[in-house]
């Protein structure tokens, strides 16, 4: 998980409308959005009364991704997003009104948001060229309870926010509760089974279903 340098490689950058492939697809017309959401706290810098803070204030990016998961956690109520910016965009270049981040060059970039009241957070991106390997796991629930039948999917938050290493999902008892490749499982007899969720980097997190009729 080195980083590179702020420099970068010497081959030439994305063009920002169509660099790396991105977590979910890019919309075609960008709209200035109203304040979205977040659920992990970090750092952000008050501006007079104003404050905002965002939900992470390091990340790492394999090169060419994209990820939307840079996210407001808090606010002043009724402010709104005056613009996202990086301070280098050949490497990491953000959309100023969405903040999704496009990875297009190893190197590092600061990404700053500022709301419209002036309050201000920022974020550090390191751009790398191999995976970025998960260091932690949870789920809301380490017990699920499910009736014969019912299918539930496994919600996974991996650390860091933007981890894509490999993930794959394996279930104790097939015959009791089955499980497929994006962690959705179903209850097909009565029993207990246990889910085990594991990444290519080398973590684990054990998840157990009862089943009942």
């Amino acid at each position: 998980m080195d980083g590179q340098s702020e420099s970068g490689d010497e081959s030439e950058p994305q063009e920002p409308g169509t660099g790396g492939q991105s977590e979910s697809h890019q919309e075609n017309v960008l709209q200035k959005p109203e304040l979205p959401g977040a659920s992990e706290q970090a750092g952000g810098k008050q501006s007079r009364d104003s404050y905002v803070r965002l939900n992470a204030s390091r990340l790492q990016m394999q090169l060419n991704t994209g990820t939307k998961l840079l996210q407001i956690v808090e606010c002043d109520t009724g402010d709104r997003v005056r613009e996202w910016s990086s301070n280098h965009p050949k490497v990491v270049y953000v959309d100023p009104y969405t903040g999704e981040l496009r990875a297009l060059r190893t190197g590092k970039a600061k990404i700053t948001l500022t709301m419209v009241s002036g309050a201000r957070a920022s974020c550090v991106v390191q751009v790398q060229r191999g995976v970025v390997k998960t260091t932690a796991l949870s789920v809301p629930k380490m017990t699920i309870k499910l009736k014969v039948g019912e299918s539930h999917l496994l919600s996974v938050v991996r650390t860091p926010l933007t981890a894509n290493d490999k993930m794959t999902f394996t279930s104790s008892d097939k015959k009791i509760v089955s499980v497929n490749k994006n962690g959705k499982i179903k209850a097909k007899k009565k029993g207990t089974a246990k889910i085990t969720i594991r990444t290519a980097g080398g973590r684990k997190l054990v998840v157990k279903i009862k089943v009942k009729k």
